[in-house]
């Protein structure tokens, strides 16, 4: 559904968002004129300790969280009425769509159909 696929967007926005955050404070730093990228790390890790690494990870989290939101709900929405004006062919694997999987050629699209 679409709630469900915005839902999922959000969480996985959220998920890379913290996971990379460490990564982003290091970019920023090195352009700012930082030497290289593990001595900068090492640098910051000694005299500002490893919590400066998540700095700024809480708006980052919820601006990417909010954008995963958006993003797939909107993406899914755009899917249904492509494939409503396609002539109602639902996806594999949703409700009233093909089984999908290798008779198909696992492409997506329905049995039979040959692009």
């Amino acid at each position: 559904s679409v709630q469900q696929g915005a839902v999922c967007g959000s969480v996985a926005g959220a998920v890379a968002a913290a996971l990379t955050t460490p990564l982003d404070v290091v970019r920023t730093r090195l352009m700012l004129g930082y030497a290289q990228t593990f001595s900068t790390l090492r640098e910051m890790l000694r005299t500002e300790g490893p919590s400066c690494l998540f700095a700024g990870v809480w708006p980052r989290v919820g601006w990417m969280a909010i954008g995963g939101f958006i993003f797939f709900g909107v993406y899914e929405q755009c899917v249904r009425t492509l494939l409503a004006l396609q002539g109602g062919v639902a996806r594999p694997g949703e409700a009233g769509g093909e089984a999908g999987g290798a008779a198909d050629g696992a492409a997506g699209r329905p049995a039979g159909r040959a692009d």
